[in-house]
C-alpha cells in the first residue's frame, strides 16, 4: 500500500471509523487459509494485532501499511455485528490497533492524524474499567502531542497518566512498571524537545528507579520495551535533542548492543548517534552509523529523523564526502 492511499484510508479511519463492504468475506477467508483454524473472529483479529505490534517493533512499516486499515476497518464491523457481550474485547482490540495508527503516522511525518488516532485509542481505553490500559493509551497520546510540537502537553499528559498509575494497584508490577516508565522517558524526551533540561533530567532518572524494581532486564511488558537499556537509549536521545553531542556518543558508547534486542530500537539508536556525529563534523561516522541502521532495519531510515541526518549531511558536505553522502542517501531511498 502506498503512503497517499494508507494516510487517505485511515483519516476516514480515524474521522469516522467506517466499515468497507466486504470485512466478513475477509476475516472468512483469512481464517480458511490457516489449516485447522476454528478461532473466533476476535481471536483472529487479536492474533492479527498482536502480529502488527511485533512487525512494528521490527521496524516492519510496509506491512504495517498493507494490513492495517483492513483490520481497523475489521474491528469496526465486528464490534457493530458482534454481541453486547463481547463489547469491552472490541473495545480493548481497538485501543491497540489506533495505538498502531498513531504510531505508523507518526513515522509518516503527520503528527495531526497520529494526534487523532491517539485520542480514538483514548476514548476506548477509558471504557476498559481498568488502570493500566488508559496509562498505555496516554503513552501514544503523549508522543503525538510531542511529534505535533506540543511539547508541554505531552509532558502534562504524560505526568498525570503516571501519577495515576501509581496509585493503582498494579503499579508495582511488571507491566505497570514498565507503562509508567516508559510514560515518564517520553515526558522526558518531550521535555528536552522543549528545551527543559531540568524536567527532562528528572524525569528520566525517576524512570531509572522504575527500571531498577523490575524483575528482570531486557523485558517488553505491554509492548514497551522498557528497561535499564531502554532508559539509555532515550538518555542518547534526550541528550541530543538538547544539544549536548558529546553527551550522546559518550552514553551510547555505555550501551551494551546485544542488549538493544529490538531492530526499530537499534536502528533508532544509530540514527542518534549519526546525527550527534554528523553536528560535530564527523562525516565518516555519521555515514558508517547510518549504514549500521539500515543493516539493522532498513525502513527506519525513511523516518523523519533519518531524513534530517540525511539532509543535515547533504547540506554540510562537499566533494567526494557530498557524493558518498549522495550514494548514501539514494540507498536509503531519501530523496536530496
Amino acid at each position: 500500500m502506498q503512503r497517499r492511499r494508507f494516510i487517505t484510508h485511515a483519516a476516514n479511519l480515524v474521522v469516522g471509523g467506517q466499515a468497507c463492504v466486504g470485512v466478513l468475506r475477509f476475516l472468512h477467508d483469512h481464517a480458511q487459509r490457516r489449516a485447522g483454524d476454528s478461532r473466533s473472529p476476535l481471536l483472529v483479529l487479536q492474533h492479527e494485532t498482536y502480529e502488527l505490534k511485533r512487525a512494528y517493533q521490527a521496524s516492519q512499516y510496509q506491512d504495517l501499511l498493507a494490513r492495517l486499515p483492513m483490520l481497523l476497518t475489521l474491528r469496526h464491523e465486528l464490534e457493530t455485528e458482534g454481541s453486547q457481550a463481547l463489547a469491552q474485547d472490541w473495545q480493548a482490540t481497538g485501543v491497540h490497533l489506533y495505538h498502531l495508527l498513531a504510531s505508523v503516522l507518526i513515522k509518516l511525518n503527520d503528527p495531526a492524524l497520529a494526534l487523532l488516532a491517539a485520542e480514538r485509542s483514548g476514548l476506548l481505553a477509558q471504557q476498559q474499567g481498568d488502570s493500566l490500559t488508559p496509562a498505555i493509551s496516554a503513552r501514544i497520546l503523549t508522543h503525538a502531542f510531542a511529534a505535533s510540537g506540543h511539547h508541554e502537553a505531552a509532558v502534562v499528559v504524560a505526568q498525570r497518566a503516571a501519577q495515576q498509575l501509581e496509585q493503582a494497584s498494579v503499579f508495582m508490577t511488571d507491566d505497570g512498571l514498565s507503562v509508567y516508565g516508559a510514560l515518564l522517558l517520553r515526558a522526558a524526551v518531550a521535555a528536552a524537545s522543549a528545551g527543559d533540561r531540568a524536567t527532562a533530567y528528572e524525569l528520566m532518572r525517576d524512570a531509572a528507579r522504575a527500571a531498577t524494581l523490575l524483575s528482570h532486564d531486557n523485558g517488553n511488558a505491554q509492548w514497551t520495551a522498557f528497561d535499564r537499556t531502554n532508559v539509555l537509549l532515550h538518555e542518547v536521545n534526550i541528550a541530543l535533542r538538547l544539544g549536548d553531542h558529546p553527551t550522546a556518543l559518550a552514553i551510547a558508547d555505555r550501551i551494551d548492543l546485544r542488549a538493544v534486542r529490538l531492530p526499530e530500537r537499534g536502528a533508532c539508536l544509530h540514527i542518534d548517534v549519526a546525527s550527534a556525529n554528523a553536528h560535530l563534523g564527523r562525516y565518516d561516522q555519521a555515514l558508517a552509523a547510518l549504514d549500521t541502521a539500515r543493516t539493522i532495519a532498513p525502513q527506519e531510515l525513511r523516518n523523519r529523523s533519518a531524513r534530517r541526518v540525511f539532509t543535515h549531511l547533504q547540506s554540510c558536505t562537499r566533494g567526494a564526502m557530498h557524493d558518498r553522502v549522495l550514494a548514501a542517501s539514494h540507498h536509503a531511498g531519501v530523496p536530496r
